[in-house]
């Protein structure tokens, strides 16, 4: 088995046994590193959405509470997104390009809330 590394995530070759015809096979399988588990196959986690900054419902008005809530910047780029690693129930943030689908970092909500904090 080879990794290669790509950013904050590292994708592995598991070369299988070979056809008929003497190919081998060839299984790619994306990896997602948790900041409390360590690397991951992709499958164990869902997606939460992109990081946005939540207005106040007892404040904002419902034209800004029903933008929060239903639209989306779907520009393609470099994001911050919501995943949970569905065994532990562990939240994280993940900065991603979603032009190239590489993932830059990920970290701790923990640290997303200190840097509002300050």
């Amino acid at each position: 088995m080879r990794q290669y590394a790509f950013g904050a995530s590292i994708i592995e070759f598991c070369f299988l046994p070979r056809d008929p015809r003497g190919n081998f096979f060839l299984s790619l399988m994306k990896l997602l590193t948790c900041p409390l588990n360590g690397v991951r196959p992709v499958s164990e986690f869902a997606y939460g959405g992109e990081v946005r900054p939540m207005p106040h419902p007892n404040t904002c008005t419902d034209e800004q509470w029903s933008d929060y809530v239903f639209n989306r910047s779907s520009v393609p780029g470099v994001k911050r997104e919501w995943w949970c690693h569905i065994a532990s129930g562990y939240w994280f943030i993940a900065e991603r390009d979603t032009l190239r689908d590489v993932v830059i970092a990920t970290y701790s909500a923990d640290r997303l809330r200190e840097s509002a904090a300050s």
